[in-house]
């Protein structure tokens, strides 16, 4: 009888000893099984950020690519409150030179001035030489603009600036030469005048801008 005791005890701690061998097998697969995923994750994860990186890192290249260097500085005149401005920006082997000149009640008049660096010599050039052979395209596009933006001041509700446009004749077609350009940042800039009166100063022109990587098509090399 004490024989047949033991061996039910000792069936049963075999029959302990095996599940509980089992209990621990399961968790044990599972947490490599989650460590391999896991590290499949942390791969996936390591290539897109690589990719991201490189990505950032082109878009920063180009950016600088098509990007001026620009400097600002103000001289006292002193028949004027305000500064003259001049402000100066390199793009390429291009220089433009943008003198504000204030007058008694701080508007400012714009002179821009354009040149070109060869054999190491500057040389001042028109507007006509800082693009190429395709240099319409661009001028089609910028007298558009300039044209949809007199429209929208004839279009003001404003009273004064309706008056200044009585009796002129339609925005005319400017040739590339009429334009005062410059460039700023990743930016160039026309600037058109309408010729009117000085009583008409606020809307006397207005200035239509491209990014520089849009029209690299078109300038000079």
């Amino acid at each position: 009888m004490k024989k047949c005791h033991l061996m039910i005890v000792a069936a049963v701690l075999v029959c302990f000893l095996l599940s509980c061998g089992n209990s621990n097998l399961a968790p044990a697969e599972a947490s490599v099984a989650q460590t391999e995923q896991n590290h499949a994750v942390f791969e996936g994860s390591g290539e897109e950020i690589d990719l991201l990186e490189k990505k950032k890192s082109t878009e920063a290249s180009e950016t600088a690519d098509f990007r001026a260097t620009c400097e600002e500085k103000h001289e006292i005149d002193d028949e004027f409150e305000d500064p003259i401005i001049i402000k100066t920006c390199w793009y390429r082997n291009f220089k433009s030179v943008s003198i504000g000149s204030p007058d008694y009640v701080g508007r400012y008049s714009w002179n821009h001035q354009l040149s070109k660096s060869e054999q190491g010599k500057e040389i001042e050039i028109n507007n006509s030489s800082l693009f190429n052979e395709k240099q319409n395209e661009l001028l089609t596009q910028v007298n558009q603009r300039v044209k949809a933006n007199y429209q929208e001041v004839l279009a003001s509700d404003s009273e004064n600036d309706s008056r200044c446009f009585e009796g002129v004749e339609a925005v005319r077609h400017f040739e590339m030469n009429a334009f005062g350009i410059s460039f700023d940042e990743d930016t160039i800039r026309f600037y058109a005048d309408f010729e009117l009166s000085n009583a008409c100063f606020a809307v006397g022109g207005t200035t239509v801008s491209f990014k520089l990587k849009d029209i690299e098509q078109y300038l000079s090399t």
